[in-house]
Formats: structure tokens, C-alpha cells, sequence
């Protein structure tokens, strides 16, 4: 490889970017594992691995942030910066 280091695989933002990799990777010859993000079903159909936001997991957050704990009612308030945030675990989806 005359000194250039190789890359151990692609990591992609989207599963549309991981597919335009996927197009380059194999036009240059090259056999490096590329990984999307969306876990959509371009990636099961391709067969690449992806990394998954559970859609309900984001919904679930998103009512919490807007109903509170009980889900009463959507209640006004003053957000300040960084007081309002949910973190949704990610799960990879190995192909």
C-alpha cells in the first residue's frame, strides 16, 4: 500500500450516504465493512449494518418533554438552554 494507511470501515451519517459509499467502495475494488444510520430498510435490503433510533423510543421523549411525567396536558414553559433533552440509546443492527 506503499504507506498509506487503509481504512478498517465507513462510518456513515445516514443509510442514503452509507449506499453512496457502499457505490465508491466498490468501484474502487475496495472490501471495507460500511455502517449506515437510520437502520432503514434500504440498509436490511442491501444487507448493511446500521445504527438504529427506535422511532418509539424518540416518540416516548418527545411527549415526556411536552406532557411532563404525568401526560396530563402540554404545558407552557420557559426552556432554558440545555434544560430540555432527552438522550435515546442507539442500537446497531449487525448484518
Amino acid at each position: 500500500m506503499g504507506g498509506r494507511p487503509g481504512a478498517d470501515a465507513v462510518v456513515c451519517a445516514s443509510d442514503s450516504l452509507a449506499v453512496g459509499a457502499l457505490l465508491g467502495l466498490a468501484d474502487a475494488g475496495a472490501a471495507v465493512p460500511v455502517i449506515g444510520f437510520d437502520n432503514t430498510p434500504t440498509a436490511e435490503a442491501l444487507g448493511f449494518s446500521s445504527v438504529e433510533q427506535r422511532p418509539e423510543d424518540v416518540a416516548e421523549a418527545i411527549l415526556h418533554l411536552l406532557m411532563g411525567p404525568t401526560g396530563d396536558v402540554v404545558s407552557p414553559r420557559r426552556v432554558e438552554s440545555g434544560s430540555a433533552h432527552a438522550l435515546i440509546t442507539p442500537e446497531l443492527v449487525v448484518r
